[in-house]
């Protein structure tokens, strides 16, 4: 079972980016209030990425979220992820859509299990 930490202030968000970039794979998954990102009302619930050894999960639209309309911390992470050059997410597709609605230009990932399996 990896570690799981979860991201509560500035300081634990730069230490989460920091260790981040010295992975050689990044995991990455979210949760959001709605399938559509484009769809009224819509939110990004909460961001986790890591590996098999270490997890960082940042609440970001989540009522209890310390980083509730903190969009220069929301956008620090998810930058991190987007600059990983290998991404590993189960249904890509939907993190993608999910980055490119927050910011992002849409880009390949390293590896996709849904689409591995078929």
């Amino acid at each position: 079972m990896p570690a799981h930490y979860i991201i509560q202030s500035r300081s634990d968000l730069e230490k989460a980016t920091l260790a981040m970039e010295q992975l050689k794979i990044l995991i990455v998954d979210f949760e959001t209030s709605e399938i559509e990102p484009y769809v009224k009302g819509a939110k990004l619930l909460c961001a986790s990425a890591g590996n098999s050894q270490t997890v960082y999960t940042m609440p970001l639209g989540h009522e209890e979220s310390p980083f509730k309309g903190d969009h220069a911390s929301e956008y620090s992470f998810l930058s991190s992820i987007h600059r990983h050059p290998r991404i590993i997410a189960h249904n890509a597709k939907f993190e993608l859509r999910w980055l490119a609605r927050s910011g992002f230009t849409p880009r390949a990932v390293y590896f996709d299990p849904m689409i591995a399996h078929h």
